[in-house]
């Protein structure tokens, strides 16, 4: 397991009494992570309930707002592991449509249990063949401020001006992620249509830093988009982000797509949102 610190976990296994009647994937802090890795991330909300803090939403964790299902995901390994203000920072490998990645998370003890607390809202992209770096003191900014003690944090969010996208984009540091369209039968220009889909980034994120209010969250919406005239037609056919005027507001964005070129295109567009890292 790589980045195992044992003393360390051992130490606050101890400290907490941790063999008791909460069972062994709750109890025993770093179980508990990979027992909800391997067999439970995407479990329905009501279940894993019991699992998470009560002050944070299951719906939330980043994997399940980022990934259509269990199908584009695999539990690999714990990358590393830390003791931070009676806390278990952890940090596993996983595969995102089977790219490698890190995800971190916390837990805290609560009453008998070990139960996840928050996270790092965005994974990041790692080689598995490289050892895990040392952590040194480095504190995650998510864990720095006063959510890592409990309470929830908050960002404002500025609303941005019409015309103003990528200072908006800018404003609310959100990385914005288009996935590779999924195209009808018959499309004969897809690379132009997909150039084009693109090329408005800086749009789609205006439209989430005028819809986003509050703390930030990672998030994807999942349009249609067909020709109606010399334009296309968008319209959401799903979304994690549910939030007044964003669906509209990306449908208007990605409706101003010329058909000159790519007429016969009909395609489906996941986009993703996620803050960017401080």
């Amino acid at each position: 397991m790589r980045g195992w610190t044992t003393p360390l976990i051992v130490a606050l296994m101890a400290a907490c009494g941790a063999e008791d009647a909460a069972g062994p994937a709750l109890s025993d802090p770093s179980q508990a992570a990979i027992d909800f890795l391997a067999q439970h991330a995407f479990d329905p909300a009501d279940a894993l309930r019991d699992r998470f803090a009560r002050e944070v939403d299951p719906d939330d964790f980043p994997l399940r707002l980022l990934l259509e299902g269990a199908d584009h995901y695999r539990f690999e390994d714990l990358w590393r592991q830390r003791v931070i203000d009676g806390r278990l920072v952890v940090e596993a490998l996983v595969r995102l449509d089977e790219s490698p990645h890190v995800i971190e998370f916390w837990l805290e003890r609560r009453g008998d249990a070990w139960l996840i607390a928050g996270w790092d809202p965005t994974p990041h992209t790692v080689d598995p063949s490289q050892p895990a770096p040392p952590a040194g003191a480095r504190i995650p900014p998510p864990f720095a401020p006063a959510a890592f003690r409990g309470t929830p944090s908050t960002r404002t969010v500025p609303i941005a001006a019409p015309g103003a996208a990528a200072a908006a984009a800018r404003a609310v540091r959100v990385r914005v992620v288009l996935r590779a369209p999924t195209f009808g039968d018959g499309c004969r220009a897809r690379d132009t249509f997909t150039r084009a889909v693109r090329a408005r980034e800086d749009g789609l994120a205006a439209c989430y830093a005028s819809a986003v209010s509050g703390a930030l969250r990672p998030g994807r919406v999942t349009l249609s988009l067909s020709p109606e005239g010399a334009r296309f037609g968008a319209r959401v056919v799903e979304t994690t982000l549910l939030r007044a005027g964003l669906g509209e507001c990306l449908a208007r964005v990605l409706g101003e797509v010329p058909t000159a070129d790519h007429g016969d295109c009909t395609a489906e567009v996941r986009v993703i949102f996620a803050p960017k890292r401080d």
